[in-house]
Parts: structure tokens; sequence; C-alpha cells
């Protein structure tokens, strides 16, 4: 009489795991790669593209008329001071003009990290070794 108890408490233990997971299994719900909580699995489509992919987006657009302006010298993408995605406009000195504060919806900022020169072998300036 012993051996039924305990086969029906495991039948029924096993019976409400299997009704408290059912419900979560199927449905629509899709789950995007940089959802980190159950409500942002649930509010973004996977086709939506991240905040980072729209800024990639348009710095890629954009980099050909940026280095057309005199002092630009480079182009990247990465986070402001609140969190929100930036085109990096980098330039050879401060106060280049031209530069566009918003591109694509996108905020620019930018970033003066002087003239870009290659560097030989040893580190003198000069043209890179071949080799």
């Amino acid at each position: 009489m012993k051996r039924d108890f305990s086969f029906r408490s495991i039948a029924v233990l096993g019976l409400l795991v299997v009704a408290s997971v059912l419900p979560g299994c199927g449905g629509d719900q899709v789950i995007s790669p940089d959802s980190t909580s159950l409500t942002s699995l649930q509010s973004q489509p996977l086709t939506k593209p991240s905040g980072l992919a729209v800024a990639i987006a348009a710095q890629e657009r954009h980099t050909n008329a940026l280095l057309a302006i005199d002092g630009v010298n480079g182009t990247a993408v990465g986070h402001g001071p609140e969190g929100r995605p930036n085109v990096i406009v980098l330039t050879v000195r401060a106060g280049v003009s031209g530069i566009p504060a918003v591109l694509d919806g996108i905020p620019v900022r930018t970033t003066v990290i002087g003239e870009v020169v290659a560097l030989a072998k040893g580190g003198q300036k000069g043209p890179p070794s071949q080799g």
C-alpha cells in the first residue's frame, strides 16, 4: 500500500510539472538576441535593428562624405556619455567645421586624434617596411 502512495505522489508531481511547463511552449514569442529580461524578450521583435546597428549603418552611409571634409581622418561608432549609440568623427584638430550634429537620427560627436602617420619598422616615421 505504501508503494501505491509513492507512485501516486510521483505521478501527480510529474503532472503538475508538465502542466506548469506546457503554457510556455509554442506561441508566437519573438526572441531578440540582445534581450536580457522577459519584458524585453516579449517587446522587441527580432527584425528591429539594435541602436548600435542603426549607428553602424549611418556611419557606413556617410563615411565617404565625412572623409571629404578637411580635417576629418576617420569615423567610428560608440556610445555617448548618456549610453546612446553615436557616430564618432575622428579629426586632426579641434574646431573642424562642416561636421553634422546628427546623421540619420544618430547623434554625432567628434574626437581629436591628430594626424595619423604610418610608421616604419622600429617605430620611425617613414614608409611601412615591406615584409
